[in-house]
């Protein structure tokens, strides 16, 4: 009888110091973050043809964005858009015009290292180009954030190919995961 109560005893310890010693590994795993949403990476899942750069974006909803086109031919950036939504309710691709490009620093001969084009811009191949924009929420809410909140949405282009027949392309050129800084 003391041997079955003694191995029942035994049985009983050792395993409850395993639960033990695993209920702290959890708990000291939770409170120490790692499943906290506030260390999720800043990511930029870049479209065939695009390469891009992890991103800024501001609490105002501005981003600032590197993008570099491998399409293998020269491009015209016609306008960029930011969003939460690929299609908004009219089933339109967002609106452009919002854009201002800083030259790539490849062809200071053609745009000086600062100098912003307004109103679009060309990208040679293989040239990285600096994109600023602002990010939309829905149909025409700026999307917004507190510092640290993070922001999962869309960059699109509209652009248009030199030596192309078609009048314009918009695609969607990079899928972001970035926090508002």
């Amino acid at each position: 009888m003391y041997k079955r109560s003694q191995a029942a005893l035994d049985f009983l310890v050792s395993y409850g110091i395993a639960f033990l010693v695993i209920a702290i590994a959890i708990y000291i795993i939770f409170t120490s973050g790692i499943f906290s949403p506030s260390i999720t990476p800043t990511s930029c899942t870049p479209s065939p043809g695009f390469e891009c750069l992890p991103s800024l974006l501001s609490t105002n909803g501005t981003i600032i964005m590197r993008i570099l086109q491998v399409t293998g031919s020269t491009i015209r950036i016609n306008g960029i858009a930011c969003t939460t939504l690929l299609e908004n309710a009219t089933n339109q691709i967002p609106l452009y015009g919002n854009i201002n490009i800083t030259g790539p620093a490849a062809s200071p001969q053609f745009y000086p290292n600062g100098y912003e084009i307004p109103n679009g811009g060309i990208e040679y191949s293989d040239n990285y180009t600096t994109l600023e924009a602002k990010c939309y929420g829905g149909k025409s809410s700026l999307a917004t954030g507190k510092l640290g909140n993070i922001f999962k949405g869309y960059v699109v282009l509209n652009y248009t190919m030199e030596n192309s027949d078609r009048p314009y392309i918009k695609q969607e050129v990079a899928y972001l995961t970035i926090k508002y800084t």
